[in-house]
């Protein structure tokens, strides 16, 4: 893991594409075959990403009350430090 830069990106290209996503920060959910994208954004903007289901899957009535209760929290918490 010494080389965590999107081979898609290069050079300056890339340092605008981490400055982008640290200007305007989103929710960034997922699991399996994006784990590299966690912990490049992470590593290069600080900013904190979610593994976890994918978005179609929040509002599933099979999730666990915990999980349902885990994410209307941090909804809450993402909608009061963004005001939206």
């Amino acid at each position: 893991m010494t080389n965590l830069k999107p081979k898609y990106l290069a050079g300056s290209d890339e340092q605008r594409a981490f400055d982008l996503i640290r200007r305007n920060p989103k929710v960034f959910l997922g699991f399996s075959d994006i784990t590299s994208l966690h912990i490049a954004i992470n590593k290069f903007t600080g900013l904190t990403t979610f593994d976890g289901p994918g978005v179609i899957r929040l509002n599933r009535d099979d999730l666990s009350d915990y999980t349902k209760k885990s994410i209307h929290l941090y909804r809450t918490r993402w909608r009061n430090r963004t005001g939206g």
